[in-house]
């Protein structure tokens, strides 16, 4: 693997990627509702014996090295693979893959193209999510516990944009009791930063 400059660590915390989050899901759940017909779906007959998961979140930057390099160095996540030619690198993130490749790759392997990330526009709808560990909910809170996961996420807050994410939603509280934050990477990526949550059965 290739080496990558050395870094400081986050200490105390641990930051985890564990979903994509649509920004605009909501608004697509409610289209799809008032769009819903009586038409079935179509048959996946035909595919039983083909296996699909989820692999990976493929993400197309400027240069693979320092796109891994901000991604340890912000939010502690090592890597896990990059090539000797820096066309392709991914973050061990415990759960999910985030790999990085050249933009130029994305010329190469999609012919109709792609809307470019580009900080000085507002971003797309599609962030990176990471859940900071700092402190779990555990259904109702205590002032104290708010009090810790809120600074748990500010401090990831203040640390990526010390190593130069750009900063677009200070640390909040939203209503269904998750504290959440957002920045864009140096390529104008977004990336969202929040506090675990105990969901209900």
């Amino acid at each position: 693997m290739a080496e990558l400059p050395s870094c400081e660590k986050i200490e105390s915390l641990s930051v985890n990627c564990d979903y994509n989050f649509n920004i605009g899901s909501e608004h697509i759940g409610q289209q799809c509702a008032a769009n819903k017909s009586d038409e079935k779906l179509p048959s996946v007959r035909g595919i039983e014996d083909i296996g699909v998961r989820y692999g990976y979140t493929v993400v197309f930057v400027k240069d693979v090295g320092l796109s891994l390099s901000f991604y340890r160095d912000a939010f502690g996540l090592q890597p896990k693979y990059v090539d000797e030619r820096r066309t392709w690198g991914e973050l061990d993130t415990g759960s999910a893959i985030i790999a990085f490749t050249p933009l130029h790759q994305r010329d190469a392997t999609i012919a109709c193209g792609v809307q470019e990330h580009d900080a000085s526009i507002p971003p797309i709808n599609v962030a990176i999510g990471f859940l900071v560990e700092g402190c779990k909910s555990e259904g109702l809170e205590d002032d104290k516990n708010v009090t810790t996961r809120v600074q748990s996420v500010q401090k990831v807050y203040d640390r990526a944009i010390d190593i130069g994410a750009v900063p677009v939603q200070a640390p909040e509280m939203k209503p269904w009791g998750q504290i959440v934050a957002y920045v864009r990477d140096p390529d104008g990526v977004l990336v969202q930063l929040g506090s675990l949550v105990k969901r209900s059965k």
